[in-house]
């Protein structure tokens, strides 16, 4: 889909990915691999539509082409990028699978997404299998507190971090990942991720205390 090739997702990504385009229903086509299984072991399909104004003709963004689609029970790109997160040492977490495919198109093969900006369960639990520092990078505008939310769920069992634009680098109110972001950028945010370590933990204990729990 061109569009997709102007905002960086490149042809050899797709390919890896399995990415097709339906020309009926104007969507793109998501196919999701188990992240444990095969080449061809798949959980599901999803289609992004391709309509302009979507939201104006009641147009769902995504739709489930496949009735059971177990998306809390699998990390979209693990199955892909296994073998080079064994390697570097390290998963980024992102939220979408677009995100992924960016940095697959820029030849970084470290990250996957969960389709959300918060982990499940079964999600935390095959992150703790890897046995990687798992680095949470959440879209712009979520909470700091939310993303310590998530790294408290990897404490005391796994290395954990997160990249949190203190720069600014990300336009305020765009929802943007810093995977969206060229390569400099997202390097810089990579570089300087904040280890969440027991200063953190002590930060997000007090922020608990004072919202009285509510979070």
């Amino acid at each position: 889909y061109i569009d997709w090739i102007r905002e960086g997702i490149m042809p050899n990504a797709c390919e890896r990915f399995n990415i097709g385009y339906s020309y009926d229903r104007k969507r793109i086509v998501i196919p999701e691999r188990k992240w444990d299984g095969s080449e061809h072991d798949y959980i599901g399909i999803s289609g992004r539509t391709t309509v302009p104004n979507y939201e104006m003709f009641d147009i769902p963004k995504y739709f489930k082409l496949s009735d059971t689609y177990p998306k809390g029970l699998n990390i979209y790109g693990l199955n892909e990028n296994y073998k080079s997160i064994q390697e570097a040492g390290y998963a980024v977490v992102l939220e979408s699978q677009k995100s992924v495919l960016k940095r697959y198109s820029r030849k970084d093969e470290t990250c996957v997404a969960i389709g959300n900006c918060e982990l499940t369960d079964t999600q935390v639990k095959i992150l703790i299998s890897l046995n990687v520092e798992v680095c949470i990078c959440l879209d712009e505008g979520i909470d700091i507190n939310h993303i310590r939310k998530e790294c408290e769920k990897f404490y005391h069992i796994r290395s954990v971090s997160y990249m949190y634009d203190r720069w600014y680098l990300l336009e305020t109110g765009s929802k943007d990942s810093p995977a969206d972001k060229p390569n400099k950028v997202y390097n810089f945010m990579f570089k300087h991720r904040t280890i969440y370590d027991e200063k953190e933990h002590n930060e997000y204990m007090n922020y608990l205390k004072e919202s009285k729990g509510d979070y």
